[in-house]
C-alpha cells in the first residue's frame, strides 16, 4: 500500500524561551535537519511540509527547508492552526491522513 500521510512539520525561530532553537546545533546539524532526516526514513510518509511564520526572521528554516527537498508554506506567527491549516489545504490529497509534527 502507498504511503498516504501528510506530515506538516510546524516550527519557528522566534519562541519566547529558546530562540533559533530549531536551528541550533547538535553535533553538526541543527535539530530541524535532524527532525526532517527522520522522516525521511519512514516509510508511511508520502510528504513532509514545513509550515513557518510569515517574515524575513524565518530565512534560516526556509534554507534547511531548501536543502531537504520539502516545500514550505507561511502563515500567521501566532496561529499555529491556521499555518497547518494551509499546508493541509495546499498539500493534502482527498485520502490523506494528516499529522502534525513538533519540531522540538
Amino acid at each position: 500500500m502507498a504511503p498516504r500521510i501528510l506530515a506538516v512539520l510546524c516550527a519557528r525561530e522566534t519562541g519566547d524561551r529558546f530562540p533559533e532553537k530549531c536551528v541550533s546545533p547538535i553535533g553538526t546539524l541543527p535539530v530541524l535537519a535532524h527532525i526532517l532526516a527522520r522522516l525521511d526514513q519512514t516509510d508511511f510518509i508520502r510528504q513532509v511540509v514545513l509550515a513557518i511564520p510569515e517574515g524575513m526572521g524565518q530565512n534560516n528554516l526556509r534554507h534547511i527547508a531548501v536543502e531537504f527537498g520539502i516545500p514550505v508554506v507561511s502563515g500567521p506567527e501566532h496561529d499555529v492552526v491556521a499555518r497547518m491549516d494551509m499546508a493541509v489545504q495546499r498539500y493534502a490529497r482527498k485520502d490523506d491522513l494528516t499529522t502534525r509534527v513538533s519540531s522540538t
